[in-house]
Parts: C-alpha cells; sequence; structure tokens
C-alpha cells in the first residue's frame, strides 16, 4: 500500500526571541500546534507552486519555529522544513497531503528549506524561502539494497530513446484532442526480469496545437499555459513491448 505523508513536527524546536522592549513580546508557539501546522504547510505549498521541475515535496517535520513580532503590524514565522519526495510530479494537482511518499528504497530526495512567512489578520503570505535538496547516495543504499535498481542518467541515449518510444505510443493509442510532447523525464531505471532487462522511465508531457495524434510533428508547438493539459506518464519497455500508462491532466 502506498505510505501517505504524515506530517511529523515532535522534533521541532520553538524558540522566542527578545526583540526589543518597544515591540510586543515574542511568543512561544508549540511545534505540534494547529497553527504552526497550518504555517508549515503553506509554506510547503508555496514551495511546491514555485519547484517547476521533479517531483512534489511534503512535509516531514518542523526542525525549528521562531515567531517574532513584526513592525508596524503582524508576525514573521522563521521556520527550518525538513522535507520528503513524493510520488506526484509537479504537473500533477494532487495536494501533496494526499501524495504518497517515496520510500527510501527508491532513491528518494530530502529537501532542506528555510522559510519565512508573515501572518497578518489571520492571512500567511511567503517573504523568504531557500532550499537545498539531494538524493540519497546510490553506493549507500546498493550497500544495504544490493538488488535496488540503480537510476540511470536522464540524458542517455537509452532513457531518451525508451520515452520517444513510449510518447509516440500514447499519442498514437491517445483519445485526447491533439498531440502531446515531452516535458521532463523525472526518473529512469533498469528493471531486470526474467524475460529480459527492462527500461522503465516516469515523464511529464505537455499538450500541443497539432490535431492529427498519429503523426506528431516538430513543428508542432506547445499550447499556452492556461489551456494546455499537462500529463504524466510512466513506461515500460521489453524488447520490442512498449507499455505506457498516461494520467492527463485539466488546465490549472
Amino acid at each position: 500500500l502506498a505510505l501517505l505523508v504524515m506530517t511529523q513536527l515532535l522534533s521541532c524546536k520553538a524558540v522566542g526571541v527578545d526583540i526589543g522592549a518597544d515591540q510586543l513580546h515574542p511568543r512561544l508557539l508549540d511545534c505540534d500546534s494547529p497553527e504552526a501546522e497550518a504555517a508549515a504547510n503553506f509554506a510547503v505549498n508555496a514551495i511546491n507552486a514555485h519547484h517547476h521541475h521533479g517531483y512534489k515535496f511534503a512535509l516531514n517535520r518542523i526542525e525549528s519555529l521562531k515567531v517574532k513580532a513584526r513592525r508596524p503590524f503582524g508576525e514573521a514565522f522563521e521556520m527550518e522544513l525538513d522535507l520528503l519526495e513524493t510520488k506526484c510530479h509537479v504537473v500533477d494537482p494532487t495536494p501533496f497531503e494526499q501524495c504518497a511518499v517515496r520510500p527510501v528504497e527508491e532513491q528518494a530526495v530530502e529537501g532542506d528549506c528555510d522559510v519565512t512567512l508573515l501572518k497578518v489578520d489571520g492571512n500567511f503570505s511567503v517573504v523568504t524561502q531557500t532550499c537545498k535538496s539531494a538524493p540519497d547516495s546510490s553506493e549507500k543504499l546498493l550497500t544495504t539494497l544490493p538488488t535496488l535498481p540503480k537510476l540511470l542518467p536522464l540524458n542517455s541515449s537509452i532513457v531518451i530513446n525508451a520515452v520517444n518510444a513510449s510518447l509516440k505510443t500514447f499519442n498514437s493509442n491517445s483519445t485526447q484532442d491533439h498531440s502531446f510532447t515531452l516535458l521532463e523525464v523525472g526518473r529512469a531505471f533498469i528493471q531486470h526480469k526474467a524475460a529480459g532487462d527492462a527500461v522503465v522511465s516516469e515523464f511529464a508531457i505537455v499538450e500541443t496545437n497539432c490535431s492529427d495524434n498519429t503523426l506528431f510533428s516538430d513543428h508542432c508547438e506547445v499550447l499556452g499555459e492556461d489551456v494546455a493539459h499537462h500529463g504524466f506518464c510512466k513506461s515500460e519497455i521489453l524488447g520490442n513491448d512498449v507499455t505506457v500508462d498516461c494520467s492527463v491532466f485539466d488546465p490549472q
């Protein structure tokens, strides 16, 4: 069963900061409080909204939280957040809270973010956000899980050929009004099977202005962001057999 993300706030360190006697006294806010969770969830949504490649992140835990009074009004929430990669690509409109977290054995990416929010009249807005992310070490995982498939470079000829063949198959069998072109490759790896080695890939697609799904042309142009459908595909190629499954999402 897919694991749904669970917010973990127990390890958070809440800190009140002295900002001077002429301002409101800073308040301590428990990290497991509804207000802290609301602030963190708002921050993660903002991070995902500005994350235009790869997969959405979900909140793992709040590392630290400072709440400061802010002149002339409102409060500043300074947070350090620990994030986990989900299986929802950024083109997928599913809320991150409903996305399955990618397990460690799939070489998931982890994120660390510093975020400052301003809260005025009960509403949050982002002041600053800085994130860094990195996947778990493949060498470390292969030591503990020797049968783990190793991720392929996304620009390798094996991946490019597999994705192109999968996209051609999708367009040839699609019931959509227009053909789709590649937006980006998310992940790819070799899976060893009894019948041979299969190339497994995940990739995002976007709608073009070409109406003939079976004859995709390099002259097709991507539709505007406000009208283009996006999609996310998973494919497997074993020999000459191509299996591809794509979910297509309405314009957002």
